[in-house]
This record gives C-alpha cells, structure tokens and sequence, in this order.
C-alpha cells in the first residue's frame, strides 16, 4: 500500500521517510560488510584452533549471515557437528576450560590412546584471540 504525502505535512513524513530509508539502507550496507568481514575472521581463526584443522570439526565451521533480526545486524559462526559443543563447552566427564587460556594440544587424539579430561574451545578462543581487531573492524567500517 503506497502512502500519499499532502501539503507541509505530507512532505515533513515524506522527508522523515527518505532519511528513515537512506538510513537503514546505510545500515544494511556497512553492518553487513562488517558484520560479514568479522565472521570471515572468527570463522579463519576458529578452524586454525580446532584440535584437527582437517577433520572433520575443522571442515564443518561455517558462517550463518549476516541479517537483520529485531532491528540488530546478526551474524553466526559455528559448527553442525554433534561433538563441537563437547569440545567446546565440555561434559560432566571433561572439564571446561578457558577460552582466554587455550590448550594448544589435544591429549585424547594422541596416539597412546590416553584420555584429557579439558576441553579444547576453538570457537570463543578465536573471539577471545581476535577482539582487538573485531573493534578495529567495526570502527574502520562505521568511521567511513
């Protein structure tokens, strides 16, 4: 349904309108490209982190955006793998971690066969590692 602008009225909604548009459209287009740009990076940095970069954990992160969803510019990363969220988050046998203090290794995939009872956040470690240039990428985007 088109709206009619009449008289000074009309034309102050109308002007409102334009710059209500103008606006969102600006949104749209620099939020997402950075919105876009950071989950390239988190994506990047969260298969590098992932205890086998070529398993199948490694392969399976993926990024989900970026869109508009209650008037905020979303974007995901993550992994549809069943286990992610074990190696992740950890379970009531393997203790959670710290994604501020990364394992760098991965102790059950060793070929003894033994058992670690620490998970191995690949995901948050990466935001953790990459939150100063997760701010420079917003603000370079939004500064121009």
């Amino acid at each position: 349904m088109k709206k009619k602008y009449k008289g000074k009225a009309g034309m102050a909604q109308f002007d409102k309108d334009l710059q209500s548009f103008a606006q969102k459209q600006v949104f749209e287009k620099m939020g997402g490209h950075a919105v876009k740009k950071v989950m390239s990076e988190v994506s990047r940095e969260a298969k590098r982190r992932a205890p086998a970069q070529l398993g199948t954990l490694g392969q399976s992160i993926a990024m989900d955006g970026p869109a508009i969803k209650n008037k905020r510019m979303v974007g995901a990363v993550g992994s549809d793998v069943e286990y992610a969220q074990f190696v992740e988050f950890g379970t009531k046998h393997i203790e959670v971690g710290s994604p501020s203090n990364p394992r760098t290794s991965w102790p059950a995939k060793q070929a003894t066969g033994t058992t670690s009872r620490e998970t191995m956040p690949f995901l948050r470690s990466a935001i953790y590692a990459l939150r100063s240039k997760i701010n420079q990428i917003f603000k370079k985007e939004f500064r121009s």
